[in-house]
């Protein structure tokens, strides 16, 4: 941004570690929202977070075995947190002070032309992000692993996990929103029009992206 553009409301949507700084450190200005295993791989030590999102049930679903058991330092590492700033759950836990319940039937209200389109917490984070009118959102790492070999049954895999999130992409797009990716990202456009720039550096990789697309 230069010195005269206006301030934007941005947030960065915290995905795969890939630096040794804060994300803050390049946008000291944006919320950083932190999700779930995150805080394992800043060692519980990010200490710059705005809000953190863990989706899920603190025991067992029928197709998840909860919070408690799957992840039982990152649960502590909750239950350590102030009520400050909060942490989102799909309801409150009573041991974690910063326990906030998810706003999923606001934004759903907000969105009704959506529904079948929250298939990740990233899409859920992102839609509450257009909700709560943020003007630029910022992908840090997301998919990070998987961006030098997309055509990995791993990166396949996260692919369909997270392809909901594309939809969510388009609509903040369509609203005006600005999006950044910061480091490698398995969203971040190839660039160039397929059929026109297939050359190096151009739209070749769009093939393997319509591959996928048709595999899905």
């Amino acid at each position: 941004m230069g010195a005269t553009s206006p301030m934007k409301k941005s947030v960065i949507l915290m995905g795969f570690r890939h630096t040794i700084e804060s994300p803050r450190f390049l946008f000291p200005e944006a919320e950083l929202w932190g999700q779930s295993n995150a805080a394992r791989a800043w060692d519980f030590a990010i200490y710059d977070w705005s809000r953190w999102f863990d989706l899920h049930d603190e025991g067992a679903q029928a197709g998840y075995a909860g919070i408690r058991l799957l992840r039982p330092d990152i649960l502590a590492w909750y239950q350590k947190q102030g009520p400050e700033r909060p942490i989102y759950f799909t309801k409150p836990i009573a041991s974690v002070r910063a326990s906030t319940r998810f706003p999923r039937e606001e934004i759903q209200a907000m969105f009704p032309e959506a529904k079948g389109r929250y298939g990740c917490q990233l899409s859920f984070m992102v839609a509450f992000a257009i909700y709560e009118g943020f003007q630029r959102l910022i992908f840090y790492g997301t998919g990070e692993p998987y961006v030098k070999n997309p055509e990995s049954a791993e990166a396949r895999k996260w692919q369909q996990r997270h392809d909901s999130v594309l939809y969510w992409i388009a609509k903040a797009e369509d609203r005006g929103i600005e999006i950044v990716h910061s480091g490698p990202c398995m969203f971040q456009p190839v660039g160039g029009d397929y059929g026109y720039d297939m050359g190096p550096g151009g739209a070749a990789g769009l093939e393997a992206a319509f591959d996928q697309l048709k595999e899905q």
